[in-house]
């Protein structure tokens, strides 16, 4: 069974496979990334929904398949586990780290939210900010 660090891992690195310039790949070392913190991993995975937010239709299921035919989890999947992160936040009305905060932000970039949870996300980031100053 794999652990949540090397879904996580797998994950972003097929992503960038998949996607990247080929470039990019030559700095890609699965090893060196299992042996990095799994909060580093976490915010990797998370920028990689970022950068392919805007991906849907049949290159969304190309992506999902290949994901899943390597036994990883799923872009759709990640992108649903993430909203609802976003739904519990915006439930709290607080929010407690930087995670929290950059997956706001990257939410409130995007068309998923509606206008009234735009702004409460807004806010949120704001208050977070504003307390670390």
């Amino acid at each position: 069974m794999s652990t949540e660090k090397e879904k996580l891992v797998g994950f972003t690195i097929a992503l960038m496979e998949e996607l990247g310039p080929a470039e990019f790949l030559d700095y890609v070392d699965r090893e060196a990334w299992l042996k990095s913190p799994i909060a580093g991993v976490r915010q990797a995975a998370n920028d990689m929904l970022e950068a392919t937010g805007d991906i849907a239709g049949d290159e969304l299921n190309r992506l999902n398949t290949v994901l899943s035919d390597k036994g990883l989890p799923t872009l759709s999947n990640m992108r649903d586990k993430s909203f609802k992160k976003v739904i519990q936040l915006l439930s709290r009305n607080k929010l407690k780290t930087e995670d929290e905060w950059r997956l706001l932000r990257a939410f409130t970039e995007t068309s998923l939210l509606g206008k009234a949870e735009t702004e409460q996300a807004q806010m949120l980031m704001d208050q977070y900010e504003f307390k670390r100053t």
